[in-house]
């Protein structure tokens, strides 16, 4: 009789997607980091649109909600170093 195989061992990986984007919201939102206010919110507008879970797919509505969480932290970030 065969033993049954060992249960697969599941790792967070720390260079994921949303970890990638929370250490650095220029990075999300796709601008260097002298963007000015004015670039960001156009920005975040943007990806929020493409990004947003009712305008997806059921299958990926979950992890764009997470990626949409980490568009709104990053938008957050960048606007509280950005220059008024």
């Amino acid at each position: 009789m065969n033993a049954p195989a060992p249960a697969p061992v599941f790792r967070p990986v720390p260079t994921s997607f949303a970890a990638r984007l929370e250490a650095d919201p220029w990075q999300a939102l796709g601008l260097r980091r002298d963007a000015t206010r004015a670039e960001i919110g156009p920005a975040f507008r943007r990806l929020a649109r493409a990004y947003h879970p009712d305008r997806s797919a059921p299958f990926l509505r979950a992890s764009n909600a997470a990626i949409l969480r980490t568009l709104y932290a990053a938008r957050s970030r960048a606007l509280a170093a950005a220059p008024r």
